[in-house]
């Protein structure tokens, strides 16, 4: 079954998101020409809060916390530029 997003602004105008078992989702996101695809083990079992929170840091709404960026400090960092 298709959801449609009900926020009329923002990353999520427009969006609609597809649900299923275990924490498998599709949403589709037009105002940023992407597609998230979240699939999992059936032992994943992922929260839709914890998917929503997986959507507001792919978008920029809602800005990584200083916990969060700790616990990500262990994983490769996007290299930077090359300088001149």
């Amino acid at each position: 079954m298709w959801w449609v997003w009900e926020d009329t602004s923002g990353p999520f105008h427009g969006a609609f998101m597809a649900t299923g078992s275990f924490g498998q989702f599709v949403t589709v996101l037009p105002e940023l020409d992407m597609v998230v695809a979240h699939k999992t083990l059936p032992s994943g079992d992922v929260s839709v809060g914890n998917y929503g929170r997986l959507l507001g840091l792919l978008t920029g709404k809602k800005p990584a916390s200083a916990d969060e960026m700790a616990s990500w400090s262990h994983l490769p960092q996007k290299p930077s530029a090359p300088t001149k």
